[in-house]
Parts: C-alpha cells; sequence; structure tokens
C-alpha cells in the first residue's frame, strides 16, 4: 500500500471538502472513512476552519502526516455536493490511488465547466484563482460580467 500516495488524497480531498465550505465533523468524518476504506483504520484527522491534519501509521509503525493550511473560504454548494459524492464513489468502489487522486484534481475541472456553462455559482476565491490563472486582474474580470 503507497500511505503517503493515501495521506495524499485524504489531505487533498479533505481540503477541497473545506473550501467548499463542508462543516467540520464532516470533514474529518469524510476523510477518516476514506482512510478506513483503503485500509488504514487508524487514521486520525483533527480539522478546524484554517487547517487539515491527516495522519496514519503504517505497518512498518513510523507515523506519516500531512498538515495543510486552508486559506479563507466560502461556501460552494455545486463544489460540495460533488466532493461529497466523489468521496462516497471512493469509499465504495477504492479506484486504484491514483486514479482516484485524478478524481479528485478532476473537480477543478467541473467547477471550471459549471461556471463556463453559466450554472455554477463561484466563490470570490474560485474567481480570483480564475483572474490569477488568466493573468488579469481580479476587478477587470468582475468589470466583465
Amino acid at each position: 500500500m503507497d500511505y503517503n500516495g493515501l495521506l495524499n488524497l485524504g489531505a487533498e480531498l479533505g481540503c477541497r471538502l473545506m473550501k467548499s465550505g463542508a462543516e467540520i465533523f464532516r470533514v474529518e468524518d469524510s476523510i477518516k472513512r476514506l482512510m478506513q476504506a483503503y485500509g488504514a483504520p487508524d487514521a486520525q484527522v483533527f480539522a478546524i476552519p484554517n487547517c487539515l491534519i491527516v495522519g496514519i501509521t503504517p505497518p512498518e509503525g513510523h507515523p506519516i502526516t500531512r498538515i495543510t493550511r486552508i486559506p479563507a473560504h466560502g461556501t460552494d454548494m455545486d463544489l460540495l455536493e460533488y466532493c461529497n459524492a466523489l468521496c462516497r464513489q471512493l469509499c465504495s468502489q477504492r479506484p486504484p490511488l491514483d486514479q482516484a487522486q485524478q478524481m479528485v484534481l478532476d473537480l477543478d475541472r467541473v467547477t471550471l465547466n459549471r461556471i463556463e456553462q453559466g450554472i455554477g455559482n463561484p466563490t470570490l476565491d474560485t474567481l480570483a484563482r480564475i483572474a490569477d490563472g488568466l493573468d488579469i486582474p481580479f476587478d477587470d474580470l468582475l468589470s466583465n460580467l
């Protein structure tokens, strides 16, 4: 088992859940379930509004931990719905870790596609990242709306 890969998967999905506005206990519970589904029953997950800590102890006995700082965020119900559905899918189907990681990364594409279609409800943070990606000032992006 690639415990580092599993830890990265849990931290990344947990970070996406938190950025979408998920409740703290829901983030902790979801990531704990994900870790258990992939064979890490003793995983530890601790979340506060601006930090996520995920730790596991592989059979070799040396604990590994990921600490992720969560920037200021709002609530994106569409992204939250996708994150929750993906977490349930990963827990029930347990695809290989590299495939699961790609599914988490694809959440960005889903969000961007919904925005492009005019059916998404992006947060200001998402709009700021789009402006950065387009290399234009944030105000210029908003003035074209």
